[in-house]
């Protein structure tokens, strides 16, 4: 009975027994195995936070990507919506359920709200219709961060837009208009009649 138990556990080690002859050089070769392992273990684990959605035909990546070169989403993109959410018109970027922000605030706009801030200069170009022009729906007012204002508002409506004199005022010179809304300096004395 013990020479039955003794055959089959030297039966087992046979069984398992490796017969890997290991040469000179096989250090490099399992360095070099291991490196390709573990790379494809990386690519693995990024493929598993990102997969393709057949019913709504949507790659979703389930966490943060960085992209150093250029990404091109040539049928538009939209930033933080669902996945019911679908482009409009001529539109190419959309950003839902959140504010939209350049730089570190240099270029806000408010969700909840539609204030848009702007922390530097702001350069208008317009098309054709419209060269070089900032139109206001509302007040346009200048604020200087505390609690001075200057603004203009158009409350007789219509479409009428006041050009600014091309140089600077003489002293003693006021801004008058013809009425068309052409701006011009005119010597204050010009413009008094009769005693003062």
């Amino acid at each position: 009975m013990n020479y039955l138990i003794e055959k089959l556990i030297a039966g087992f080690k046979e069984l398992f027994k490796s017969r890997l002859d290991l040469s000179k050089g096989t250090r490099f070769t399992s360095l070099v195995f291991i490196a390709l392992a573990m790379i494809v273990a990386t690519g693995v684990l990024f493929a598993a936070n990102t997969y393709y959605d057949l019913d709504t035909q949507e790659i979703i990546t389930e966490e943060v990507q960085r992209a150093t070169e250029l990404t091109r989403a040539t049928g538009g993109l939209i930033a933080g919506g669902s996945a019911g959410d679908t482009l409009s018109g001529d539109v190419k970027l959309q950003v839902s359920g959140g504010d939209f922000r350049v730089g570190a605030g240099n270029f806000t706009v408010d969700d909840s709200t539609g204030d848009t801030d702007i922390a530097g200069n702001l350069g208008v170009t317009g098309t054709s219709s419209f060269a070089d022009t900032a139109t206001f729906e509302g007040d346009a007012v200048w604020y200087d961060g505390a609690s001075s204002y200057a603004g203009f508002d158009n409350d007789q409506g219509g479409a009428t837009v006041y050009s600014l004199p091309g140089s600077s005022p003489t002293n003693g010179y006021v801004m008058s208009t013809d009425g068309s809304g052409n701006l011009q300096w005119v010597d204050a004395e010009s413009t008094v009649s009769g005693d003062i």
